[in-house]
C-alpha cells in the first residue's frame, strides 16, 4: 500500500507523523516513510513488511518521486519502448519505469501500461498526480483542500493524518438499502474521494482535476478465422497471466472450487510450476451434518469434483474446509478497521475467510484465484437470450432456453422470461413479475428492514448479477462493479497477512473475452462454451460437462439459525442507537427472530430476508457503530 501527505499552507491540517504507524498497523510496525519537507511519502511493501532503514521512494530518470502499488505485466515491453535494457537494475523497478513512462508520454503513459496498479507522482510545480489502471485496479483515496492533501490506498491513514472522520450518510444509506453507489469517485466518508479506475487525477491548492481515459464498452471487436483460434488465444492469455503471477510468488496456493474457471486456472498453474514443487488448494464446503435442499440448477458440495480433479493432478494437495466457526460477521471489526469500509455483501463472503486463514497458516505468500472467471473465460453469455431474440436467431435461442438445467418452466416461457422481459421498461417488468410471482423478485429487492419513511438513493441493486439487455449494457454494468469496493483486497491482505492475485483478472484476457462474439460463450444450447473447450484435457469430463452451478452458501440458514440468541442481542445493541433506529425497523427484525422457521424456507422472498437482509443489516449497523465509536 502507498500514501502521501502534502502541506500547501503553514497551518495545514496534515500531520504526516501519524501516517506511517497507521499504514503499518496490521504489520505491527510503521510503514516505510520519507520526509521531503512540504510532503512525505509512505509505502508498505507487503502486509507484514517491516520498515527499511533510511528508506527513500524511487525517483524517475528526471527525479520525480514515484510510488506504485500493484504490478505492471508488460514491464519488458515497456522498458524496451523506453530504450532500457529489460535486464538492467533500473528496469526492474516498476516505480522507475512508470515515472519514465510519464516523463516520455505524459498522461498517455497509462494507456501503454498493462497491469493492476495505483500510482502517485509528485510534480515539480507542487501538484500531485494520482492514477489507477483500468478494470478494477487497486484503490487510491484522497482528501484535499487549499491547506493540504493526504492520499492512501485505504482511508485509515488519511484520518490519522488529521482529516475529520465523518461517515457519509448518503453512502451509508445506499449500502443499507443494498444499492450500489453510482458515483465512482465517492467513498463512505465525508470529504474523502477516490480515483476512478482507468482515470488520472491532479491535486493542487487550486482544486482537483481529473479525467477518465478508459472505456471498456468501446473495445474493438475481435474476430478470428476459426472457433479453435478463440480457444487457443484464451489459453495463451491465461498462460501469460499465470506466468506473471508465479513470477511474484515463492510459495503460492490456489482457491479451488468444483467449477470450471478455478480448475482451469489451477491446471495452468500446475503446468507452470517448477518440477517437483507441489501446489496446495483450499476448498470450502457445507457443514458435514447439513442436510438441506438443493435446487436442480445447483450443486452444493464441491468436494467430489475437486477430488476427481486432484486425482488427475497428482502434484496438487487438496485441502477441504468446513468453516464451522466462521459466521456472517467473522472478523467484522478487523475488516472494518483494515478496509475503512463496510458493505452488505460482506455477510455472504465470509466462507472465503477459511481459505485465507488456512493459506496463512500454511505459510503461503500469494493466494491465487479465478474470482472473475464468470465474467471472462467461463462467461455464460446470458445476454444472448435478448440478442438472439432481436436478431431472429430462433434455433440458437430455442436451444439455449431448452438447455437450461433444472428450469421447470416450458421453453416458450423461458424465452419470454429471459429474452423478452429484459427488453421491457423496468416498471413493466416489475408489474409482470408482481402479477406472476406475488412480487417475489429476490434478485432485485430493497432492504425490507428499512423504515417505510426512509427514502433510499435509488441506485442499482447490490444483490443480483450485473444486468443489461444488450451486451454493451452488460459490459457497462460489469465495468461499474469492477471499480466498487476495491479496498476489499487490502482488507483481506492486512487481516490474513498474505498477497492475492486473480489470474482471470488480467487486462489482455478481460479485453479479449469482452470483444469476441457471443456465440463463443454459448453454442448449440451449451453455455460457458469457451471454458468447456479450454477445459479439454485439463478437467475430468464429468466436471467439464456439468451444467449446474455451485451453490456456495448452501448451509447459510442453519449457520444463522444456530445463533438466534446472539442475533437478538446484537439487534438490541443496535436498536439503542437513535440514528440507526430512525433508519432500521428493529421491531420487524425482532419479529424475524421470534418467528424463525424450524426448516429452511428455500429460495423465495422470506428466505432472502432471513438469510441475507437480516445479517447484512446487522453487519451494516455494526459498521455504523464502528465508525461512530458507539460499539
Amino acid at each position: 500500500m502507498i500514501g502521501l501527505t502534502r502541506r500547501w499552507s503553514a497551518n495545514a491540517w496534515v500531520d504526516g507523523s501519524r501516517f506511517a504507524p497507521s499504514l503499518g498497523l496490521f504489520a505491527g510496525a510503521s510503514s516505510d516513510s520519507e520526509d521531503c519537507g512540504e510532503y512525505s511519502l509512505f509505502k508498505l511493501a507487503a502486509p507484514r513488511a517491516r520498515p527499511t532503514r533510511s528508506w527513500r521512494a524511487q525517483r524517475s530518470a528526471g527525479g520525480l518521486p514515484v510510488l506504485l502499488n500493484g504490478w505492471i505485466d508488460n514491464r519488458i515491453e515497456l522498458a524496451q519502448a523506453l530504450g532500457f535494457d529489460p535486464a538492467s537494475p533500473s528496469a526492474q523497478s516498476l516505480e522507475y519505469l512508470y515515472g519514465c513512462a510519464f516523463e516520455r508520454w505524459g498522461d498517455a503513459a497509462d494507456a501503454r501500461i498493462s497491469g493492476l496498479y495505483a500510482a502517485i507522482v509528485v510534480l515539480p510545480d507542487g501538484r500531485i498526480r494520482l492514477s489507477r489502471s483500468p478494470i478494477g485496479a487497486y484503490p487510491l483515496f484522497y482528501a484535499s483542500n487549499r491547506q493540504g492533501a493526504a492520499v492512501c490506498s485505504i482511508p485509515r491513514p488519511i484520518f490519522a493524518a488529521g482529516w475529520p472522520k465523518a461517515l457519509c450518510k448518503k453512502a451509508f444509506l445506499a449500502s443499507l438499502a443494498f444499492e450500489l453507489e453510482p458515483d465512482k469517485e465517492a467513498s463512505q466518508y465525508e470529504g474523502i474521494r477516490q480515483v476512478p479506475d482507468g482515470a488520472i487525477v491532479y491535486l493542487s491548492p487550486d482544486g482537483v482535476k481529473g479525467q477518465r481515459w478508459y472505456d471498456l464498452t468501446a473495445l474493438p471487436e475481435v474476430r478470428l478465422r476459426r472457433d479453435e483460434d478463440y480457444v487457443e488465444q484464451a489459453n495463451a492469455l491465461l498462460a501469460e497471466s499465470v506466468g506473471h503471477a508465479l513470477a511474484q510468488a515463492k510459495n503460492p496456493a490456489v482457491s479451488l472450487s468444483g467449477g470450471l474457471d478455478s480448475s482451469i486456472c489451477a491446471d495452468e498453474i500446475l503446468r507452470q510450476l517448477p518440477a517437483g514443487q507441489r501446489l496446495k488448494s483450499f476448498t470450502f464446503h457445507p457443514l458435514d451434518d447439513w442436510t438441506g435442499q438443493v435446487p436442480p440448477t445447483n450443486f452444493a458440495d464441491e468436494r467430489d469434483y475437486v477430488r476427481q480433479f486432484a486425482a488427475m493432478h497428482p502434484q496438487l494437495d487438496a485441502c477441504f474446509l468446513e468453516n464451522r466457526d466462521i459466521g456472517f460477521d467473522h472478523k467484522a471489526d478487523e475488516f472494518f478497521l483494515a478496509m475503512g469500509s463496510g458493505y452488505p455483501s460482506m455477510s455472504v463472503g465470509t466462507p472465503h475467510h477459511g481459505v485465507w486463514q488456512a493459506a496463512s497458516k500454511a505459510g503461503v505468500d500469494w493466494l491465487l484465484s479465478a474470482a472473475d472467471g464468470n465474467f471472462t473465460i467461463s462467461n455464460s453469455g446470458h445476454w444472448a437470450y435478448s440478442e438472439y431474440l432481436l436478431k431472429g436467431r430462433w434455433i440458437e435461442l430455442w436451444r439455449m432456453a431448452a438447455g437450461r438445467a433444472g428450469d421447470h418452466r416450458s421453453v416458450i416461457r423461458r424465452i419470454l422470461a429471459l429474452g423478452a422481459m429484459p427488453l421491457l421498461p423496468p416498471r413493466a417488468q416489475a408489474t409482470i413479475r408482481g402479477f406472476l410471482h406475488g412480487n417475489d423478485d429476490t434478485p432485485r429487492y430493497s432492504n425490507p428492514l428499512l423504515r417505510p419513511e426512509v427514502s433510499p438513493p435509488g441506485g442499482e441493486r447490490a444483490f443480483g448479477g450485473p444486468g443489461g439487455v444488450s451486451r454493451r449494457a452488460r459490459l457497462r454494468a460489469i465495468e461499474a462493479r469492477f471499480g466498487i469496493a476495491a479496498e476489499f483486497g487490502h482488507g483481506f491482505e492486512q487481516v490474513f497477512g498474505l498477497r492475492s492475485r486473480d489470474v482471470t483478472h488480467y487486462r489482455p484476457l478481460i479485453e479479449f473475452c469482452f470483444s469476441i462474439p457471443t456465440d463463443q460463450f454459448v453454442r448449440g444450447g451449451v453455455t460457458r462454451w469457451l471454458a468447456r473447450r479450454m477445459a479439454v484435457g485439463r478437467l475430468p469430463e464429468d466436471q467439464r460437462n456439468e451444467r449446474r452451478y455451485a451453490m456456495q452458501n448452501a448451509d447459510l440458514y442453519p449457520r444463522i439459525s444456530s445463533r438466534l440468541p446472539d442475533l437478538r442481542a446484537k439487534i438490541e445493541i443496535l436498536a439503542s442507537d437513535p440514528e440507526l433506529a430512525a433508519l432500521i425497523d428493529f421491531d420487524k427484525a425482532r419479529a424475524m427472530i421470534d418467528t424463525w422457521p424450524a426448516q429452511d424456507p428455500g429460495y423465495g422472498r422470506l428466505a432472502a430476508e432471513l438469510k441475507y437482509a437480516l445479517p447484512s443489516t446487522i453487519l451494516m449497523g455494526q459498521f455504523f457503530q464502528h465508525v461512530t465509536g458507539r460499539n
